[in-house]
């Protein structure tokens, strides 16, 4: 329950910021509208798009992968694991007073990607991460709350490349 409250908090919040924004352009404001709107829609609380990355709130979501000729990836989130070969499986949970984020890549490759803590309001505060090497699962964990996070600029690496971990 305490998760659908944050959720449906933070998808009400998101809405309101991309509605009022007089810093965005008029097609920056509508596609973060409907970014909000199927977060708040979502089965699994995830949603993603071109310009804001793949929004993860309390819970379990799957994002298929298209891993891109320059190496990027673009993730396009799921209802359920029907591909397991391709798809990226983020899970996010509260443990006590911490927060802990799973990350499973199904991938022969490593992938790297960013990670934006985001607050209540919405506003984004980078935080390290380190690559998630192929056929594992990586963990990351903070020792306070987060309401929500958004994973951007998800990339394949090359081998010699996989054990840095950065901003």
């Amino acid at each position: 329950m305490r998760y659908a409250v944050t959720a449906l908090l933070f998808s009400s919040l998101l809405v309101g910021c991309a509605s009022t924004s007089n810093s965005q352009s008029a097609s920056n404001s509508t596609s973060n509208s409907r970014s909000a709107s199927a977060a708040s829609s979502s089965p699994s609380g995830a949603t993603q798009s071109a310009d804001t990355g793949l929004l993860l709130l309390p819970g379990i979501t799957y994002a298929e992968m298209t891993v891109n000729p320059d190496g990027s990836i673009t993730l396009q989130q799921v209802a359920e694991l029907t591909a397991p070969e391709k798809t990226m499986v983020f899970k996010f949970e509260a443990a006590g007073s911490d927060t802990q984020l799973s990350i499973k890549n199904p991938l022969a490759q490593a992938i790297k990607y960013r990670l934006d803590m985001l607050d209540m309001t919405g506003k984004p505060y980078p935080t390290s991460t380190c690559p998630v090497r192929p056929s594992i699962m990586a963990i990351e964990i903070w020792p306070h709350p987060i309401p929500a996070l958004r994973v951007s600029q998800v990339h394949t690496t090359a081998p010699n490349k996989q054990s840095a971990c950065v901003y």
